[in-house]
């Protein structure tokens, strides 16, 4: 969930310093940032690769290392679903985007 301002603007959560890398900071040009993490990104061969999750109030961004992989439009997205108890892996989350293919992230935030 994404808190606001009063003047209806979201807050910042940033925790890896995304915001001070002015390299990063050109991959989303004139938007803005609103959450940057660490994630772990699952593959359709259950192979995780760290990633950089960005999400701005456009889009969000799969960064590797300093180069954008994929970014979606917030507008495609049909919902997002995490991965609750008994599973083993509670940390886990889905991006569903109806017309294209899904997005599987593990985080620890």
């Amino acid at each position: 969930m994404v808190e606001s301002t009063n003047k209806g603007q979201p807050v910042l959560n940033d925790s890896i310093g995304f915001a001070q890398d002015a390299s990063l900071m050109s991959l989303i040009a004139d938007e803005t940032l609103v959450y940057a993490s660490k994630v772990k990104k699952t593959n359709m061969f259950d192979w995780t690769q760290e990633r950089t999750l960005a999400i701005t109030t456009d889009q969000i961004y799969n960064i590797n290392k300093k180069s954008t992989k994929r970014q979606i439009e917030i507008k495609h997205i049909g919902g997002m679903t995490k991965t609750v108890w008994p599973s083993k892996c509670t940390n886990e989350f889905t991006v569903h985007v109806p017309t294209e293919y899904d997005y599987r992230f593990v985080s620890e935030k």
